[in-house]
């Protein structure tokens, strides 16, 4: 038997290789920058007390959390750079984060949430439709006790369920509302 050499030869990528970066990347990195600096620029207005007018601990808590949201950001801007895989993955959580929170102050200037207190509190007065729900709901999952009835029992308990539903929908307000 002769022996076959097993090893092969690898050459390492070129430094102009590694340096590529997609077209992508940076603009990235601005929009995590531009959030770092949004962040720390909120914390200490908020901390300072000019911004929002929060007084006591949440004023501390708000401004708090702004000023660590912006340390983090500025980590990850850091690492993207250095090509670390914690600052992407940084900067995913962070851009999710500010998202959700723009989502949030997008619903409230528009009033969302005003009417979703008003439509909770309307749900005590209706919150015996969700009788009809429960008991469309049991319906389908006893019909196969029905027999040869099984379907049209579940079609049953389907439109009895469906049919609460809109009557709760309708008993808090929210499609009069729509």
């Amino acid at each position: 038997m002769t022996e076959r050499s097993t090893t092969t030869e690898v050459t390492p990528p070129t430094s102009s290789a590694r340096r590529e970066t997609p077209s992508w990347f940076y603009p990235i990195v601005g929009l995590l920058t531009l959030a770092a600096v949004g962040a720390l620029v909120a914390g200490g207005l908020v901390l300072a007390g000019s911004l929002w007018g929060l007084n006591g601990l949440a004023r501390w808590l708000v401004g708090g959390l702004l000023l660590v949201l912006g340390a983090v950001a500025a980590l990850g801007v850091r690492d993207s750079l250095a090509r670390v895989h914690r600052g992407r993955a940084i900067g995913v959580m962070i851009t999710y984060l500010v998202a959700v929170l723009f989502g949030f102050v997008a619903l409230q200037n528009m009033g969302i949430f005003t009417g979703l207190d008003a439509m909770g509190d309307r749900f005590f007065n209706v919150v015996w439709v969700l009788l009809i729900v429960a008991v469309g709901w049991i319906i389908v999952s006893q019909s196969d006790r029905f027999g040869s009835a099984a379907p049209t029992a579940k079609l049953a308990g389907r439109w009895i369920a469906a049919v609460g539903g809109v009557l709760l929908l309708f008993g808090v307000g929210f499609i009069p509302g729509l």
